[in-house]
């Protein structure tokens, strides 16, 4: 999963200054729901089911570089998917709103991939489908933290923010407490992929999301935007020699 905040363009940019109507106490209950969905989808796995599930496919003598294996392939395509999907959100037509349709099918290829893992066996198939599980869990996120700029005033951004800071920390115990005293072995991942699903719901069923065009209308009325690009592609390729600030803060971690 890439925890990183800047992985969609910035949509200020695009549609003008930033919001000015506060966000009620039920929008930020949503979206503090639905990072708490994202990082129990990602801790619960990454640290207890897949050690123990990989465990039993490669045997001990080869567990570590089997579970490498499954969490760098992981790790490469969450790093792809992250702000492939937030670009992408950032100019999604239809009248369902920019980011909602990549919140539902991130929630639901999530939750459908966990659901997977848990009848997997090889180290293959547990590979293949954690990688599935990182492009649903990064296609959310994308997603998600794109809504706080989108629809949250400046004066209220740190509210905000510590509030889904909150969810994040509880998330991780949550977790953890689900697949070690709740339910046990691959179980755990058909726990987890349901209480994710219902941790979306009120994100992606409850909040509002313009569409692409109503968004442009408020910054200049009867500007025609259009959807996805290769502009918006190549706009994602950055020189990290040229910008080694941001080389070195890419290639730190994600």
């Amino acid at each position: 999963m890439a925890l990183m905040e800047g992985s969609s363009t910035n949509p200020e940019a695009d549609f003008g200054a930033a919001p000015r109507e506060r966000v009620r106490a039920g929008w930020i209950g949503a979206v503090s729901a639905a990072n708490l969905r994202l990082l129990i989808a990602y801790f619960g796995p990454l640290a207890v089911l897949l050690p123990d599930q990989v465990r039993a496919a490669a045997g001990a003598a080869h567990k570590v570089i089997a579970f490498g294996w499954v969490t760098g392939l992981g790790a490469v395509v969450a790093v792809v998917a992250n702000p492939l999907a937030g670009a992408l959100s950032d100019r999604t037509p239809g009248r369902f709103g920019r980011r909602r349709p990549w919140a539902l099918g991130g929630a639901l290829l999530g939750s459908g991939a966990l659901f997977l893992l848990a009848a997997q066996h090889t180290v293959a198939g547990i590979a293949v489908c954690w990688c599935l599980a990182q492009v649903g869990i990064n296609a959310m996120q994308a997603a998600v933290v794109a809504a706080i700029p989108d629809r949250v005033p400046i004066a209220q951004r740190g509210v905000v923010s510590g509030w889904v800071g909150v969810a994040q920390s509880l998330s991780a115990v949550g977790a953890v407490v689900l697949v070690s005293k709740v339910v046990t072995g691959n179980g755990g991942y058909v726990l987890l992929g349901t209480v994710a699903l219902a941790l979306s719901v009120p994100y992606v069923c409850g909040v509002r999301d313009e569409p692409l065009q109503a968004a442009a209308d408020k910054a200049a009325p009867g500007r025609r935007v259009r959807g996805p690009s290769r502009a918006v592609l190549r706009s994602l390729l950055v020189d990290p020699w040229r910008h080694r600030d941001f080389g070195w803060a890419w290639s730190s971690g994600s």
